[in-house]
Parts: structure tokens; C-alpha cells; sequence
């Protein structure tokens, strides 16, 4: 066997000569060996360099082999281990802690032996590896279009979110009129001043914090990024960006949400981002069912929450033009839309339903053509004890 396996091994023995022995069969075998004399020497060395494999006795002074198993284990539950021993002792052991049967050495071994099994592992290791690669690439490349979405989200919000920036600095722009106004009057009346001052302040605060959650909404954010947070706030958060626009369409929003906060585990502004996509698909649906009817078409958004059982219920609903039973099956299949070309990708209610799948969620649509459509958001809730 002339070429090496590319793996590092860890081997853990007590016994000089066994060590002597395995060094030699060993080292020309793999790409990295250590030697450890003993298993808390080997639990260190394992920590500090993380290697393929270890192979280890049993009977061992300081820690035998069993215990550095389970110290390892602890610190790395996909550590793989061969275990060598004159003793039937570690079978149970090996049951109860996922070594496989296989991976047990009765000693003496033998070289050929070890050589096949080392190989095999090594298969196993390798191919373990290229799957690992191929997640972590697919795993960026959805949050590159989760990001690429949530920005042609804002995109289409973004006259919405001026009209929301405007308002404030409209007020403030008013105050300081009025206060230059008064400056010229004689008897200048400090409480005046102070309340315009205190109602600048509340206008600058308001701009600081649709700006700051804009930069923290379009920021990439990974999917590693996990906190406890409200659903009521990820849902008034995703209407203060789009109420405008529905506004400005004539769009009634009813807002049913109950009292309770219902707190979720995940990325709020992901949420966000889910919410913010189906509201806009609603007010979509409701301007085009406008276009073929006359005035006495009401549009009507509703949001609602519930609670059933250990879940919170997130209902996206419209009185748009609904859609038929086949394409509600095809709805988050990647790239598939309804919209006419140049009105949307057809990737977000794919990236949502990836979104809400990553918060061990579900979502799900209820629709009848010409009448309604109800996208309906499941989450687990965080109870607290």
C-alpha cells in the first residue's frame, strides 16, 4: 500500500512495544499520526487537534479508554472511534455509545486486518466530508438569495419607507418654523419652546429607528443566528414597511392579533422578511382582482395570530382573486410565479418557506379562485416555566 490515506489518526495506547508495533503499520499508512500513552493525554490531543479517527485500548492508566471516549464524545458527538482489547467488556459500551460493532479490535491484531478497516473508515470519512462541503455550499447560496430577496423587498418598499422618513421630518421641519415664528413675537413663552424641542426629539428618535431597523433588516444574517423574539413585534415591525403602499392602493388592513406576545425561537427579521413578502403578494392579488371590478370591490388585508396547542398561527389573508388547487401545489417550488414576466423571480414564497422550515415551522395556503387566499404561518412557541 504505497499510497497514504488522507486522514489523521489518533492512537491510544498504554503499552511501549504495542505503541512500537502500530507506529510502524500505521505511519506509513495515514497522513497524520499521534501517539498518546494514555486516555486523558488522548482526550488532549483530540481537542487539540481534532483528528479522522482514534484508535484506542481499553485498560489504560490516569483515564482508561472507555472514559476518554466519553470525554470526547462530550466535546464531539462525530467523533469516530476503533477500539482494540483482549476483552469482551466493550461491546455494551460500544452499544450504548454509537461505536459501531464493526470498529472493535479483538487483541492481537492483525495487520492486514487493521489495514482493510482503516481503509474502509477512511472511505466513510471522505465521503462524509464532500456531502459536509456540498450542504455548507448549498447553505450559502440560499442565504445569498434570502439576502438577494430581502432587498428587492425593500427595493419595491422603498416610496413606503420615504413616506414613513418624510412624515417625521415634516414635523420637524414645521417646528422649527413655528419656533423661528415665535422668536420675533415679544413674551417668549419657554414652555413653547420646550415642547416643540421635546417634539423634535420624539421626530429625530423616530427617523433613528426606522433607519436603524432598515440596516439591521438588509443586513445578511446568517441562519446560525437564533434568538427568542415576539411574533406581535416581527408582525407590527413588517406593517410599518409596507402600510404605506397599502394605503396608498386603497387597501383596508385588519389587524387581529391577540394579547399575547407568543415568543418564537429564530431570526426576527427573517420573519419579517416572510411577513413583508406575503403582505405584498396580498396587496399584488387585490389590485389586480381591482382591475376587474367596479368601485364596490373593498380590497381587505387581514393578519391574524392564535395559539393551538403548543403553536402560534400566523394568518396572511386577502378578498384578492385567489388562486385554483394545482397552482396552490406549485406555489413554493423555486422559480415557479403567477406574475406577468418582469414582476417577480418566483423565489419568494420558496426562500419563505425555507425561512420558516429553518424556525421548525410550517406554512401552508388555503385559497378559492375569485374569493380569498390565506397563507397560514405554524411556529412552535417558547413556553416559559
Amino acid at each position: 500500500m504505497n499510497e497514504k490515506i488522507k486522514i489523521s489518526v489518533l492512537f491510544v495506547e498504554d503499552d511501549p512495544i504495542t505503541t512500537s508495533f502500530y507506529k510502524r503499520v500505521l505511519a506509513p499508512l495515514v497522513s497524520e499520526l499521534l501517539i498518546a500513552d494514555n486516555g486523558k493525554t488522548g482526550a488532549e490531543l483530540y481537542k487539540a487537534h481534532r483528528p479522522d479517527l482514534v484508535i484506542t485500548d481499553v485498560a489504560m492508566p490516569v483515564m482508561n479508554g472507555l472514559e476518554m471516549i466519553e470525554e470526547i464524545r462530550a466535546y464531539d458527538r462525530e467523533a469516530r472511534f476503533i477500539i482494540m482489547s483482549a476483552f469482551e467488556e466493550p461491546r455494551k459500551f460500544m452499544e450504548e455509545h454509537r461505536v459501531d460493532k464493526n470498529d472493535f479490535l479483538a487483541k492481537p491484531v492483525e495487520r492486514n486486518k487493521l489495514q482493510m478497516l482503516i481503509t474502509k473508515v477512511s472511505s466513510i470519512i471522505q465521503l462524509e466530508k464532500e456531502i459536509k462541503t456540498e450542504r455548507e455550499k448549498n447553505k450559502h447560496q440560499q442565504q445569498l438569495l434570502i439576502h438577494k430577496s430581502k432587498l428587492e423587498s425593500l427595493g419595491k418598499l422603498a416610496a413606503g419607507i420615504a413616506h414613513e422618513i418624510n412624515q417625521p421630518l415634516g414635523g420637524i421641519a414645521m417646528s422649527i418654523e413655528n419656533m423661528h415664528y415665535k422668536l420675533n413675537e415679544e413674551g417668549t413663552d419657554k414652555k413653547y419652546f420646550h415642547d416643540k424641542i421635546e417634539s423634535i426629539n420624539e421626530n429625530i428618535n423616530r427617523i433613528n429607528q426606522i433607519i436603524e431597523h432598515i440596516r439591521v433588516f438588509s443586513r445578511a444574517q446568517g441562519s446560525e443566528l437564533k434568538v427568542e423574539f415576539s411574533v406581535k413585534e416581527a408582525i407590527y415591525n413588517a406593517l410599518s414597511l409596507t402600510q404605506t403602499q397599502l394605503h396608498n392602493n386603497g387597501i383596508e388592513t385588519d389587524l387581529k392579533t391577540s394579547d399575547k406576545p407568543f415568543i418564537v425561537l429564530g431570526n426576527k427579521f427573517k420573519l419579517e422578511q416572510v411577513l413583508i413578502n406575503l403582505i405584498t403578494n396580498s396587496r399584488d392579488a387585490l389590485i389586480q382582482k381591482r382591475k376587474n371590478f367596479d368601485d364596490s370591490f373593498k380590497p381587505l388585508l387581514t393578519i391574524r395570530t392564535q395559539q393551538s396547542g403548543q403553536n402560534i398561527l400566523i394568518d396572511v389573508e386577502d378578498n384578492g382573486s385567489g388562486i385554483d388547487k394545482d397552482t396552490a401545489q406549485l406555489i413554493f417550488d423555486p422559480f415557479f410565479t403567477t406574475k406577468s414576466e418582469g414582476q417577480g423571480t418566483g423565489l419568494g414564497l420558496s426562500i419563505s418557506y425555507g425561512i420558516i422550515k429553518e424556525m421548525q415551522g410550517d406554512i401552508e395556503v388555503f385559497s378559492e379562485p375569485s374569493k380569498m387566499t390565506r397563507l397560514r404561518i405554524t411556529l412552535p412557541i417558547i413556553t416559559k416555566s
